[in-house]
């Protein structure tokens, strides 16, 4: 019977209670036929509820940035951010950043693309921090700052490829300088 009213009608016709109803008569013997239509009855339950969720409680909004650019993103009911923001290049449909966010707080990588299309810098994030490996390119695809990142702060080494390929290499500490190499000339901070 439970093949053929998953087979005949479509799960998303159905409230999540009738094939919640249906997911639980399926726990008896009837071995691995039952066990997978209950995998991909939950999977469906599941892909349900979350088309749900987002439709009611995801509000999208269309913005333009301070640079006149225009902005996607998507909010909760209490005003953070949530999910994928997207900016656009002026007057297009080219993406130049897209910023991922869980719960109104940066999370995951950040990433900006050059007008080609190649990329200009990853940044990683984590509960609205900076963490982990930030590094940009040129759009000849030479690398121009590689630095690292711990909770927020800069931490290790950042290496900088400045005008005229003068190259700065800093260490930090906890958001604090401790030593500077520019060219052959160290300084240390205090």
């Amino acid at each position: 019977m439970l093949f053929y009213i998953t087979s005949m009608m479509e799960l998303d016709d159905l409230p999540p209670e009738v094939l919640f109803q249906i997911a639980v008569s399926i726990n008896n013997p009837l071995g691995f036929r039952a066990f997978a239509l209950t995998c991909k009855l939950f999977f469906a339950i599941a892909t349900n509820l979350q088309n749900k969720m987002k439709n009611k409680f995801l509000q999208s909004e269309e913005t333009k940035d301070a640079f006149g650019y225009r902005v996607t993103f998507e909010r909760l009911p209490n005003g953070w951010k949530h999910g994928l923001e997207r900016r656009y290049w002026d007057g297009t449909d080219q993406l130049y950043l897209e910023i991922p966010w869980l719960n109104g707080k940066q999370y995951g990588n950040e990433v900006a693309l050059h007008k080609d299309g190649t990329v200009k810098y990853i940044k990683r994030w984590k509960n609205g921090k900076q963490q982990g490996k930030e590094k940009h390119w040129n759009e000849d695809g030479s690398v121009l700052l590689t630095a690292h990142w711990k909770d927020g702060n800069k931490h290790g080494w950042e290496r900088w490829r400045g005008l005229k390929g003068r190259t700065t290499v800093t260490r930090w500490k906890n958001g604090e300088r401790e030593t500077t190499l520019e060219g052959n000339k160290i300084k240390i901070t205090q």
